[in-house]
Order: C-alpha cells, then sequence, then structure tokens
C-alpha cells in the first residue's frame, strides 16, 4: 500500500503507524499527568480532613474531595475510594502504553495486514487461458 504525493511514495501503514504513535504519545502524557495529579488531590483531602478545625474547613475539605472523586468521611478517605480512582487512571495509562506499543510495531514493520497462500490451478482451466490468449493475439 502505496501513496504517491508530489514526487515522493509514501508507504501507508507507516504513515498511519507514525500518526498513532504521535497521538498515543500524547494521550499516554495526558493519562500521566492525570494519574500524578490524582494521587496529589488524594494526598491533599487525606491531610485536610485529618487537620480541619471548624465547619468551614471541612466544607473545604470536601470540595476538593468531591474534585478527587473521593468520598470525604470526617475520619479521612476511604482506601476503595482511593483504589477506584487511582485504578481506572492506571487502566488509561495502561492503555495508551498498550496503543503506543502496537503502533510502533506498526511503524516498524510497515504492513497491517499480512496474508499469504497459493493458488491451485487445474491444468485445464491454465489450457483454455492459454488458447483464449493466443485467439486474442492472432
Amino acid at each position: 500500500m502505496i501513496l504517491r504525493i508530489g514526487k515522493r511514495y509514501v508507504v501507508v501503514p507507516k504513515l498511519l503507524g507514525l500518526l498513532l504513535a504521535l497521538m498515543s504519545v500524547l494521550f499516554f502524557l495526558g493519562a500521566t499527568m492525570d494519574l500524578v495529579v490524582s494521587w496529589d488531590k488524594i494526598k491533599d483531602v487525606k491531610t485536610c480532613l485529618k487537620n480541619y478545625n471548624s465547619t468551614n474547613e471541612y466544607l473545604l475539605c470536601s470540595v476538593k474531595a468531591v474534585a478527587a472523586g473521593v468520598y470525604p468521611f470526617p475520619t479521612g478517605v476511604d482506601y476503595f475510594d482511593k483504589f477506584a480512582v487511582l485504578a481506572y487512571k492506571s487502566g488509561v495509562w495502561v492503555f495508551w502504553v498498550f496503543v503506543l506499543v502496537v503502533s510502533l510495531l506498526l511503524y516498524q514493520t510497515g504492513k497491517l495486514l499480512e496474508f499469504t497462500g497459493t493458488i491451485e490451478v487445474k491444468e485445464e482451466e491454465e489450457k483454455k487461458t492459454r488458447r483464449g490468449r493466443k485467439r486474442k493475439s492472432k
């Protein structure tokens, strides 16, 4: 699968692999930053809930907890909430790592799908096509 652009030829699967690799690198970096920021937000909520003194400070901690995606208990943050938030973010991160690896393989090989096989032609059919070619050429 080759595409001519101007005076140059471009291998289409390599072009697709390169574009997919660039896109997956950007999403991978975004998922990495999201995972780190979520971890920092959860740590901030934990320290805020340990050190609040008034109702207004508890409300501020509650807003921070909702932004982090966890439920604020007066004693702290539940481990299941932390695990649920971080497991989702980690799953997205692993998905983009997988897409990045697949796109780099596609770029390196330059092949989308490769089919190999043999075509068996019966001897009678081959004779008919040869006769037909001889008649047409005369």
